[in-house]
C-alpha cells in the first residue's frame, strides 16, 4: 500500500506520496531544480495534471454539477480545449480558488507542461503558505493574494489585481529569501495597489516605478530586516511609511515623492538621498542613521528629523553628516537629534531658519558656517543662551581652521579668548585666572620689598635701574591708570592691570551671557 502524503494542515490531502518525498507531487518541495533556474522541475506534466484535479475540487468543493457546469467542461475550459464560453467563463472568474501549501516548480515558458496556463485561466486566486521556486507568474487580469508565503528564487513583481482582503494588499507574512524587483529600463511601469504587509526581505529594487498607493501597510507590532532597498527613478503618487525596520543599505536616487514620506525607528546602516523630490512632509522620526548623505534634492513642505541619532555611537569612527545642495523650502526640525560625527550644512538652502532646540553636534567634522546658520536660529527666536553657545563653537571652529602663518593676529585672538573663557561661555575661566594673577602680583610685591636689583645684579645694576626707571616714566604717563600705579614698580603695575582689565572683561562678558546677550 502506498504511502499517503503526510501534510497534515487545512483539508487533509490523500495523493500518494511522491517519491521519496513525504508529501505528494503539490506539497513536496522542489529545491533540487532551484539552483538551475533556466531548468524545468522533473515530472510537470504529472505536477500539471494534479494542479488542474485540485484546482476542480477547489470549484466544485461546495457545488453541485448542472448540465451547464460541470467537470468535464472545465477541464477542458482550463486546458484551452474547449471554445471560449462566457457563461462558463464568468462562474469560473467569479469564484475563489484557494491553494494551500502548494510548492510551485520552475517550468519552461511556452511548454506544453507550462502550469500557469491553468492559473491564468482563473479569476480570483488565493496563495495560502505556498511555496515558490519560480521567478515571476504572469497572472493578467487574474485577482491574487499571496498569504504566508515563501520565495526561494528571485522574485519579479507584477502589476497584479488584487483579490479583496482584510488588509488591502497583495502579499501578507511572506518570506523572500532572494531579491525582489520591479524596474523597467525606460518607460515607467505602474504597481496599482498596496504590496506588501509584515514581509521580510533580502534585497527590495525597484527602478521606473509609479506607485499609485503605498508599497507598504505593515501592522504597528511588525519588526522587519532589509538588506538594500533601492529607488531608482521612481514616483510616489501615495504615501511612504516604513516603522521598526532594520536597513542595511537605502539608496533613493532621482525619486518623487507626491504624499507623506515617514520612517520612524528605523535603523538604516546606510542612507543616501540624491536628486529626489520630497513635495510633502519629510519625517524622519527616532530613526538611527550611521551613514547619512543627501544631495542635490528639494524638500518642499515641512522636514522632521526629530529624535533621530546619526552617527555610530563612537564619535571618533562616526562620519559627518552631509546635505550638499540640498534646498528646504519649508520649516526643518532638528529638535533633540544627535549628531555623532558632526554635521555640514553650508551648502544647504534654507527658506527659514531651523529648529536645533536640544540637539547636540559633535564639533569635529561640522563646518564653521553650520554653527552660524545654527547661531542665527537661535537668534532669531530670542533664545540668546544657546545662540550663544554655538557662537562659542563657530569661534572654536574657525581656531582649529586658521593656521597661524595664514592670519596670526586672528588665530592669537582666537586662542586667548579660548584658554581665558571659552568665548564667553566660562565665567569660572577668567575668575580662575584673576585669582592666579592676585596670587602672581601678592608674590611680586613680595620678592620686591625683600630683594633689590643692586641686590640681584651687583655688577651691572645701575645700566638694569636706568632701564627700569625709563620704563616706570612711560608707565606714569599713562593717564587712565596713574593712580593704581605702585611707587617705584609703576611699569610692573601696569602690566598686571592691564592683565586684571582683561580677565575681568572676560567674567563680566561670561557672566551676561549666561543671563543676556
Amino acid at each position: 500500500m502506498s504511502k499517503v502524503c503526510s501534510l497534515k494542515s487545512y483539508d487533509k490531502c490523500l495523493l500518494p506520496a511522491y517519491k521519496h518525498h513525504d508529501e505528494c507531487i503539490l506539497h513536496c518541495s522542489k529545491e533540487d531544480a532551484q539552483y538551475d533556474y533556466h531548468k524545468a522541475w522533473k515530472d510537470l506534466d504529472l505536477f500539471k495534471k494534479e494542479l488542474l484535479n485540485y484546482i476542480l475540487d477547489a470549484l466544485f468543493s461546495y457545488k453541485k454539477e448542472d448540465e451547464k457546469l460541470y467537470r468535464e467542461n472545465i477541464s477542458a475550459y482550463l486546458k484551452d480545449e474547449l471554445p471560449i464560453d462566457e457563461f462558463l467563463e464568468a462562474k469560473i472568474k467569479d469564484e475563489i480558488v484557494v491553494f494551500n501549501n502548494i510548492a510551485f516548480p520552475v517550468y519552461k515558458e511556452r511548454d506544453e507542461w507550462d502550469y500557469t496556463a491553468l492559473l491564468q485561466r482563473l479569476g480570483k486566486i488565493h496563495f495560502n503558505h505556498c511555496k515558490f521556486y519560480v521567478s515571476w507568474m504572469e497572472l493578467p487580469g487574474v485577482e491574487v493574494y499571496f498569504q504566508d508565503c515563501e520565495f526561494y528564487d528571485c522574485w519579479n513583481l507584477q502589476n497584479y489585481a488584487m483579490l479583496e482582503n482584510v488588509d488591502n494588499v497583495i502579499y501578507q507574512g511572506c518570506d523572500f529569501q532572494d531579491r525582489v524587483s520591479y524596474a523597467s529600463s525606460e518607460e515607467n511601469i505602474y504597481l496599482d495597489y498596496s504590496q506588501f504587509m509584515d514581509c521580510s526581505f533580502s534585497e527590495l529594487e525597484f527602478a521606473n516605478t509609479v506607485f499609485q498607493k503605498p508599497l507598504f501597510q505593515n501592522s504597528t507590532h511588525f519588526k522587519g530586516n532589509i538588506e538594500t532597498l533601492s529607488f531608482q527613478k521612481c514616483t510616489h503618487e501615495a504615501e511612504f511609511a516604513l516603522k521598526q525596520i532594520e536597513i542595511e543599505y537605502f539608496d533613493i536616487n532621482k525619486c518623487v515623492f507626491k504624499s507623506k514620506f515617514e520612517m520612524e525607528k528605523v535603523i538604516v546602516q546606510e542612507m543616501r538621498i540624491m536628486y529626489s523630490s520630497f513635495e510633502s512632509i519629510l519625517e524622519l522620526l527616532n530613526c538611527t542613521f550611521f551613514e547619512f548623505f543627501m544631495y542635490k534634492t528639494t524638500c518642499d513642505a515641512f522636514t522632521s528629523f526629530e529624535f533621530s541619532k546619526f552617527g555610530s555611537f563612537n564619535r571618533e569612527e562616526a562620519a559627518s553628516v552631509k546635505f550638499e545642495y540640498v534646498t528646504f523650502r519649508d520649516f526643518v526640525n532638528f529638535r533633540s537629534a544627535i549628531f555623532n560625527g558632526g554635521l555640514q550644512l553650508s551648502r544647504a538652502n534654507f527658506k527659514e531658519y531651523p529648529n536645533f532646540l536640544y540637539a547636540d553636534i559633535n564639533s569635529d567634522n561640522t563646518d564653521v558656517e553650520t554653527f552660524r546658520i545654527i547661531k542665527h536660529s537661535f537668534d532669531k527666536v530670542g533664545n540668546t543662551t544657546e545662540a550663544n553657545r554655538y557662537f562659542a563653537m563657530e569661534m572654536n571652529q574657525q581656531r582649529k581652521d586658521t593656521g597661524f602663518w595664514n592670519d596670526p593676529e586672528k588665530k592669537m585672538i582666537l586662542f586667548f579668548n579660548k584658554i581665558l573663557s571659552d568665548y564667553g561661555q566660562s565665567f569660572l575661566l577668567p575668575f580662575v585666572w584673576l585669582c592666579i594673577l592676585t596670587i602672581a602680583y601678592t608674590l611680586t610685591l613680595d620678592f620686591a620689598q625683600i630683594f633689590t636689583i643692586k641686590e640681584l645684579f651687583p655688577n651691572n645694576y645701575q645700566q638694569i635701574q636706568s632701564i627700569i626707571n625709563d620704563m616706570n616714566h612711560f608707565a606714569k604717563n599713562i593717564i587712565p591708570y596713574q593712580k593704581f600705579l605702585k611707587e617705584g614698580m609703576e611699569f610692573v603695575s601696569l602690566i598686571f592691570l592691564l592683565f586684571y582689565t582683561v580677565f575681568i572683561y572676560h567674567f563680566i562678558v561670561a557672566v551676561k551671557r549666561r543671563t543676556k546677550r
